[in-house]
């Protein structure tokens, strides 16, 4: 996957009858598939767009779909139907939706990606159509009903799909159940995961929120606004907007750790404070990757998925961490990954790079 300043990592797909290349965030923290046709008169310089029409497998529906994101992003559009390949795997007359309009607050011209593809569960599909992740184990492509996420900074990602990379990380998983995420909310809506504590320093109990959401399609570590007020205030950061903290770059910050199923996963200073990103106004300071949002759970974004690899379990609805191993990711065209690590001597290991 191509790694945008360590902010956002995205791959290709192609969808359609012949092939049309697009570029899509893998966001682990929404269930639908979504590719923008080209609004008119609307110039977007170096964007791609589906183009439906000139597809031999398109499909249209009158379902319409609209989407809001945790950031305040809404797309919306009309669903459609057509083939979809990821790397080697196929999805014939998959439905998706076909994006028309998009209310952001962002720069879109920014962002090097085209749409999301989302590999959540069911349970928050928008129109309550099937998944990619869904409809890739139904299909029986997939021998192993799991993905892998590799994430680092300054060099591309990888996911795996049907398999982990074993040369991406080091030592052995540690799984956690699905949890819940909220009383009204069945255990398998997102991929969450109890919270133990989170530890800062020596400081024990730091939050009394009680779930995570791993979200490979948020950027960095987001929590409730009074945790992360507290978390980074004993930091030494200021506030630079709501919920937004600077620190001095050069900073020696105290490890935060979140306890994951009995086993603590550590955040350090090098982590935590992003060099590349400094506020205007704001000499010798930088970013600081821990941000405030108006939410009960917490969010363990790309910042977390660069210090830990991530395998995500769909057959039984759990999350696996190990530690990420440094080093080039491996091309598409790499010999198979293993199945995970307690996965029968049957399997067959295939698995599709991306």
């Amino acid at each position: 996957m191509a790694n945008q300043h360590d902010f956002v990592y995205f791959g290709d797909v192609e969808i359609g009858t012949p092939g049309q290349k697009l570029k899509v965030v893998f966001d682990t923290g929404s269930s639908n598939f979504w590719v923008p046709t080209k609004p008119r008169g609307l110039q977007l310089a170096g964007r791609k767009y589906y183009r439906p029409h000139e597809s031999g497998t398109y499909e249209a529906t009158a379902e319409e779909f609209s989407i809001r994101y945790a950031d305040g992003d809404v797309n919306t559009g009309i669903f459609c139907r057509d083939d979809l390949a990821i790397g080697q795997l196929r999805l014939p007359s998959f439905t998706f939706a076909a994006v028309n309009k998009t209310e952001t607050s962002r720069n879109v011209n920014e962002s090097k990606f085209d749409g999301i593809l989302g590999l959540g569960f069911p349970d928050i599909s928008v129109g309550g159509v099937p998944t990619v992740m869904g409809e890739l184990v139904r299909s029986g492509q997939l021998d192993n009903p799991v993905f892998g996420f590799y994430l680092a900074r300054g060099q591309p990602g990888q996911l795996v799909f049907g398999g982990v990379d074993p040369d991406h990380y080091v030592g052995d998983f540690h799984f956690v159940d699905v949890a819940h995420t909220g009383q009204d909310m069945p255990s398998m809506r997102r991929w969450a995961v109890s919270i133990d504590r989170i530890r800062l320093g020596s400081v024990i109990n730091m939050s009394a929120t009680p779930v995570a959401v791993v979200d490979s399609g948020t950027s960095r570590l987001v929590g409730p606004l009074w945790d992360v007020f507290v978390l980074a205030s004993k930091m030494g950061a200021t506030q630079w907007g709501l919920g937004i903290y600077v620190v001095d770059c050069n900073r020696t910050l105290p490890t935060v750790a979140f306890m994951l199923g009995g086993k603590e996963f550590s955040l350090e200073a090098e982590d935590l404070i992003l060099k590349d990103v400094v506020p205007e106004g704001a000499e010798g300071q930088c970013l600081l990757g821990l941000v405030g949002a108006l939410q009960t759970d917490w969010i363990l974004g790309d910042i977390f998925l660069q210090k830990h690899y991530v395998q995500f379990d769909w057959g039984r609805k759990r999350v696996g961490f190990a530690t990420s191993a440094p080093g080039p990711t491996a091309p598409a065209a790499a010999a198979a990954p293993t199945a995970p690590s307690d996965a029968g001597a049957g399997d067959r290991r295939l698995a599709s790079f991306v």
